[in-house]
C-alpha cells in the first residue's frame, strides 16, 4: 500500500504543475500580444519586446532586438523629458509619463509609459523594463476637442483655457497683459 501511494503522489504532483504551467504559458501569452512592453540593457539597447510593441510599432521583433530604444523617438519629444526619465530611472526609481513615439511607418503614437529598473541581488541595475498603455486614441479626441473642425483652430474652450494661464501668469510676474479677439 505505501508503494502505490508513493508512486501516486508524485504523478498527481506532476500533473498538477504540468496543468499550472500551461495556466501561466496562457497569461504570459496574453501579455505578450496586448501589453505594450520592452526590456533594455542599461544603455538602452533592447534585449527583448513584445509582440504588442513590435505590432504597435510596425517592426519585427528582430528589427528591434539590438537596436538602442531611440529607434522609435519622436523628434517633437523634448530633451528635458528624456533628462528627467533618465534621471530618474538610473536613480533605481521607477518613472512614470507620457511618450510621443515613431512608428516605422511615419506614424505618431502616444504611451502612457512605466519605466522600471531591474535590479540584481547586489541592488545594481542590470536593466530596463518599460511597460506601455496605447493612449493614441485618447490624445487623438483631446486635440479634436480643442480645435474647430472647419477653421482648424483652437475653439472657444482651448480660448477660455489659454487666456486663464495668460492671467495667472501675468497676476504672477505682476506684468501688464492684453488680448485682442477679432472676429473673422
Amino acid at each position: 500500500p505505501l508503494a502505490f501511494f508513493s508512486s501516486f503522489s508524485p504523478s498527481k504532483l506532476q500533473k498538477s504543475l504540468l496543468l499550472a504551467n500551461q495556466e501561466l504559458r496562457k497569461f504570459a501569452d496574453i501579455i505578450d500580444n496586448y501589453v505594450i512592453t520592452a526590456t533594455t540593457k542599461t544603455n538602452s539597447v533592447i534585449t527583448s519586446v513584445s509582440t504588442a510593441f513590435a505590432k504597435r510599432y510596425g517592426y519585427s521583433k528582430k528589427e528591434l532586438i539590438g537596436q538602442k530604444m531611440n529607434i522609435i523617438r519622436h523628434s517633437e519629444t523634448s530633451n528635458n523629458l528624456y533628462s528627467e526619465l533618465w534621471e530618474t530611472i538610473e536613480a533605481g526609481k521607477n518613472w512614470q509619463g507620457e511618450l510621443k513615439n515613431l512608428g516605422k511607418d511615419g506614424n505618431t503614437y502616444y504611451l502612457e509609459q512605466n519605466i522600471l529598473p531591474m535590479k540584481d541581488e547586489n541592488n545594481r541595475i542590470i536593466s530596463y523594463m518599460a511597460i506601455g498603455n496605447d493612449i493614441t486614441a485618447k490624445k487623438e479626441v483631446e486635440r479634436l476637442s480643442e480645435i474647430d473642425k472647419l477653421t482648424g483652430i483652437y475653439n472657444r474652450r482651448k480660448l477660455d483655457e489659454y487666456m486663464e494661464s495668460e492671467l495667472n501668469r501675468a497676476k504672477r510676474y505682476h506684468q501688464p497683459l492684453s488680448f485682442m479677439i477679432l472676429d473673422i
